[in-house]
């Protein structure tokens, strides 16, 4: 794993620090933004390592998530992804572990799509999915 220089921290501290009292919206925004150059500067090199949670209902998708591992059994669920404009280069990764008819949805945030739809339903159990955005996008990089 690659490792953060004084030098680049500091940055970044400094970059956060001059955020001054804004709305908590934008400070939010800005949280992401600043996670998101982390991650890209611990990802750098070497294998990926992240958090993971397990869902049994319909949530959002958050910065902090790599792994989401879902279990539909009482009913269907569905994963809203954030804004792609937010996390460009971003990898989240999905595990449906439930057998029976409820699904688990991958939907994209607003009208950003996921390989050219809207949604994305994981069926059957133990099915995995891997997306990737490009900051106007989400695509499909494993469906297995």
């Amino acid at each position: 794993m690659a490792t953060i220089t004084c030098a680049e921290a500091e940055t970044l501290i400094n970059e956060a620090a001059s955020l001054g009292c804004r709305s908590p919206w934008e400070v939010e925004l800005a949280k992401l933004a600043l996670e998101n150059r982390i991650a890209t500067y611990l990802q750098g090199g070497g294998a990926t390592r992240g958090a993971y949670r397990s869902v049994t209902a319909s949530g959002n998708v958050v910065s902090g998530d790599y792994l989401i591992i879902a279990d539909a059994t009482a009913g269907a669920i569905t994963m809203t992804l954030p804004t792609a404009a937010l996390v460009p280069g971003r990898i989240y990764a999905f595990k449906r572990i439930n057998a029976g008819a409820h699904a688990v949805i991958i939907d994209g945030y607003a009208s950003q799509t996921i390989d050219g739809n809207l949604t994305h339903t994981m069926t059957p159990q133990w099915n995995s999915l891997v997306i990737m955005t490009n900051g106007v996008e989400w695509f499909i990089l494993a469906d297995h």
